[in-house]
């Protein structure tokens, strides 16, 4: 087993929000890669006010990720 492998196994043991906590700061290693670029921000933008006004269709956390899992997982 690589050293990757390892340290990955080790993070799945993790909680959750560790789990996040970890993301969260590997994406913030990156520097200048882990930054959203122009594009992504708009987007962002564009969802988020979408929204506020009332117009998107909000579904809880759960739902979407069973939703994300049942899409790749099959």
């Amino acid at each position: 087993m690589s050293g990757l492998d390892a340290v990955l196994e080790q993070a799945m043991d993790l909680s959750e929000e560790e789990r996040s906590v970890l993301a969260s700061r590997l994406l913030a290693s990156l520097g200048d890669a882990g930054e959203l670029n122009a594009e992504w921000r708009e987007e962002l933008e564009r969802r988020i006010a979408a929204v506020d006004r009332g117009e998107a269709k909000l579904i809880p956390a759960e739902e979407a990720w069973a939703r994300v899992q049942e899409r790749f997982e099959g």
